[in-house]
């Protein structure tokens, strides 16, 4: 995927670049910061911070927006996006902070959390349905009608896979 990171600024021709924070609770890496170069989640480490950075595209120029992809070997998990604006000729732990969104990361793409809830208020009180030749359980939203989840179980009970929609 491309441009899940999505910033509109107030001001045009700045350079602007986001730094990954995990901050699922569940995963081991809570409170890490995403290594480009590495690929890898690490504790802040600020001598690092250049290893942080993701840059930011003005699109269209003068546009106001900026946009970013997101690596895809970060796994799905909640994250947090922080946007800086680069004061000098390279990232620095001293960049000013201007913007933070906390989202959970599909793997392709960048969810608010209210989507994580309302697929939980699909599975705890919506219209549910199991197709036992295929294993697929089919979760309705609020409306009855619309999918909001899909999870596919396999032969042994367990689950093989789950989208939320």
């Amino acid at each position: 995927m491309a441009d899940e990171i999505q910033y509109r600024h107030d001001q045009t021709s700045e350079t602007l670049y986001a730094v990954i924070v995990c901050t699922d609770p569940a995963s081991d890496d809570f409170g890490e910061y995403w290594q480009a170069d590495s690929g890898e989640w690490e504790a802040l480490d600020t001598a690092h911070w250049g290893n942080y950075d993701v840059a930011l595209t003005e699109t269209p120029a003068g546009g106001y927006r900026y946009v970013g992809t997101l690596p895809a070997a970060i796994a799905p998990q909640v994250v947090s996006v922080l946007v800086f604006q680069r004061g000098g000729a390279a990232p620095d732990i001293d960049d000013a902070l201007v913007a933070e969104r906390t989202a959970i990361w599909t793997g392709s793409a960048l969810q608010a959390p209210h989507k994580a809830m309302e697929a939980i208020l699909a599975v705890v009180a919506g219209v549910s349905t199991f197709d036992q030749s295929t294993g697929v359980a089919t979760f309705k939203k609020q409306d009855g009608c619309t999918t909001g989840v899909l999870v596919t179980v396999s032969g042994v009970g367990t689950r093989s896979s789950a989208a939320v929609s």
